[in-house]
This record gives C-alpha cells, sequence and structure tokens, in this order.
C-alpha cells in the first residue's frame, strides 16, 4: 500500500459549504450563491436567470369614465298600481288592475 501525503506545497485543507467533507483548496470553487463548494456539490446558474424580459403593459390602451347612473322614474309599489281609489298614483296605476283585493292593499301600505 502506498503512502499518498495529504499536504502539498501551495494547497491547503478546506472545507466544503454544502456538505461538509474536507477538500484541497483546489478541489474547492466558488458557486455563483457565494459558497466554497466542491466539485461534486457545484451547481451551475440556471440560464433563465439572464433573461431580460419586457414589463408587462398593465393599462389598457384606452379607457373611458363610467357614465353617470339614469333613473327612469320612481319607484311604484304594488299598491300603487291598483286602480282602486284612495291607493292609486298617478303615473303608476295601471287601468283595470284588481287581481289583489282593496282589504290586502290596504294593510299593506300600513
Amino acid at each position: 500500500m502506498s503512502y499518498k501525503p495529504w499536504w502539498s506545497g501551495g494547497r491547503w485543507s478546506a472545507i466544503c459549504d454544502r456538505c461538509g467533507f474536507r477538500f484541497h483548496s483546489d478541489k474547492i470553487k466558488t458557486e455563483w450563491t457565494g459558497l466554497k463548494v466542491c466539485g461534486d456539490c457545484f451547481e451551475v446558474r440556471h440560464p433563465q436567470d439572464f433573461l431580460r424580459v419586457e414589463p408587462e403593459k398593465i393599462v389598457p390602451p384606452w379607457t373611458r369614465s363610467e357614465p353617470e347612473d339614469d333613473f327612469i322614474g320612481d319607484i311604484c309599489y304594488i299598491w300603487e298600481r291598483s286602480a282602486y281609489p284612495n291607493l292609486a298614483v298617478p303615473n303608476c296605476m295601471i287601468p283595470g288592475n284588481d287581481t289583489v283585493p282593496a282589504l290586502l292593499l290596504t294593510e299593506l301600505k300600513g
């Protein structure tokens, strides 16, 4: 069995930052993350990290303000739409609308 000394001129012992094993200093490389790692632990930076992508335009090419709400008219309650006297209201009354009894509509109006 031959003996190979660990020490050699210009080299020193260094520990891999990733696996923790001891190597000669010439076997350790600096990774893109700044870690000093051995050859087995060394990772090349991914090529997608170097892509320059044009920022996305989020604003539409043209816009316009929201129009104001148009109210068609007043709200007509069910008793105002009837054709009964003292319950009907002008512009709401429907002539001949007597499908709901007048007493019930009077109670609803309350």
